[in-house]
């Protein structure tokens, strides 16, 4: 529970030791400070967003882990339309699920501050997805979005990758951990035509398998921004590596390629 508030790290606990006169903030710590003793999460939320409203100056705000769900997501996107101090924010594992990335869709719409977002393990699935498509159509501001484990299946690769093709911001994502099948590449790949922006894609443990490895090629070999591009997740010959190191020796972008040693940071929930 690490907060930066004026410059300093923070603990909530730490900070109802806060200094500062503000009676705003007094209230809150007399409100919500038997609660926070007490370890119940309920207060702890309940003191952070009555901290973050009164003013505090928080760069990078973390919620990981914390199950906060749609009701939580909802209370954070009205503070979010309300800050303009917030650039970071680490919403893993906090099942938020589609009506979560909705609320943080519709912020996403008119927010110019935050710059990297983490919404992994959320069950946000395929219409999850779609919602934040929608708001990042036009946010030239968010450059690194982290979407792992989420049951993100086929429904939403094509309008998310058509969102690609005009966002000139998101630099780098993570979609390992999901149900994406082959179906999903060619619209992955077509994006990418157009892109020149993004640097690093992860698609670790989806099901693609070993056919998507040649499509991808043909437009991340020589691709002018693209830096990385993982793969891991299916047994790959070693004849496609020792072709894929060929052809990539000399080009900007390196592909991951073969098993993963990557696991879930979060159970992965199903709805």
């Amino acid at each position: 529970y690490q907060r930066r508030v004026h410059g300093a790290h923070y603990d909530f606990r730490e900070a109802l030791e806060l200094e500062g006169t503000d009676k705003r903030v007094e209230a809150a710590k007399d409100e919500t400070g038997d609660l926070l003793r007490a370890r119940e999460k309920d207060g702890e939320r309940a003191f952070a967003a009555r901290v973050w409203a009164a003013g505090a100056e928080l760069a990078a705000l973390s919620f990981s882990g914390e199950r906060l769900g749609p009701e939580g997501a909802k209370l954070l996107a009205r503070r979010l339309r309300e800050n303009d101090s917030v650039q970071t924010l680490a919403l893993d594992g906090c099942y938020v699920r589609t009506h979560g990335a909705q609320m943080l869709g519709q912020v996403l719409q008119s927010n110019d501050r935050l710059t990297e977002l983490d919404l992994s393990y959320n069950a946000i699935r395929a219409p999850g997805l779609l919602h934040l498509c929608a708001g990042l159509m036009n946010n030239n501001m968010l450059y690194r979005l982290r979407l792992a484990g989420n049951n993100i299946a086929d429904g939403a690769s094509e309008a998310f990758a058509e969102m690609l093709k005009d966002n000139t911001a998101l630099q780098e994502i993570d979609l390992s951990h999901n149900k994406l099948t082959f179906s999903s590449v060619s619209h992955f790949a077509s994006c990418l035509r157009k892109n020149k922006t993004l640097e690093k894609l992860n698609f670790d443990d989806n099901k693609f398998g070993p056919e998507c490895i040649w499509r991808f090629a043909s437009v991340c070999i020589g691709h002018e921004s693209m830096r990385e591009l993982s793969l891991r997740g299916f047994r790959v010959s070693s004849d496609t590596l020792h072709t894929v190191e060929e052809k990539t020796k000399y080009k900007r972008c390196v592909f991951h390629l073969g098993s993963s040693d990557s696991k879930p940071t979060h159970d992965v929930p199903e709805y």
